[in-house]
């Protein structure tokens, strides 16, 4: 799988794959996608009522979303227990090419450390953010052990991995989440969203971030 960084149209950086013409997140805006989608929808809400919320990424990627959710915790007292799930891992040489934490020093150790930390074990990065990468297809992932408090479900599009948008997994994220936790996602799609339904999920269809006209929530009663 041949990969190449680019830029996306609000500066910050992503990753496109060769061959699939599919990127890592949106041409329109990598952090603006994800700072609507998985912070501004799905983690904000949870700060407001949880002292410490798990987080399943299936999808750890670029490690953009984790990092996003590490800046949110600024002057909060919130704890994160964080979950990536990833089969293809961004390399360290790749992860130095992406421009998300600046010139901010902190934030350049953390992102860092992020992609340099072992895969398969826990590590604290910070005393308010622990973090576990599994190296695995979710495919293969039975997540007998793990429970979450919210999903960032950020794999590839149904055109490009339709394997990944299969009515199965989204039950086994409806049994990986607590009562009352949420899936986020990007992909608005009908049959997505009647997928997520079926299986238990009470979703609504929010606004979207720019280029997109919609995205999903779903939530377990």
């Amino acid at each position: 799988m041949k990969r190449r960084i680019i830029q996306t149209k609000d500066g910050s950086s992503s990753i496109e794959v060769e061959g699939l013409d599919e990127t890592y997140h949106s041409r329109h805006g990598a952090v603006q996608e994800s700072m609507h989608i998985f912070i501004g929808e799905g983690l904000h809400p949870l700060m407001e009522r949880l002292a410490v919320i798990r987080i399943f990424e299936v999808g750890f990627g670029t490690g953009l979303n984790a990092l996003l959710t590490f800046q949110a915790l600024r002057n909060t007292k919130v704890i994160i227990e964080y979950t990536g799930l990833e089969a293809y891992p961004v390399t360290e040489e790749e992860a130095a090419e992406l421009n998300y934490a600046g010139d901010d020093l902190s934030q350049q150790e953390f992102f860092h450390a992020l992609h340099a930390k072992a895969w398969d074990v826990t590590v604290r990065l910070h005393p308010q953010f622990n973090l576990i990468k599994r190296k695995a297809k979710l495919q293969d992932f039975e997540g007998v052990d793990y429970s979450a408090d919210l999903v960032y479900y950020d794999a590839f599009g149904p055109r490009a991995q339709a394997d990944m948008w299969q009515p199965e997994h989204f039950e086994k994220m409806f049994r990986l989440l607590s009562p009352g936790g949420v899936l986020v996602t990007y992909c608005a799609k009908g049959q997505v969203r009647r997928d997520l339904q079926s299986v238990g999920f009470e979703v609504e269809r929010l606004p979207g971030p720019p280029g997109k006209r919609e995205m999903l929530r779903a939530t377990k009663p």
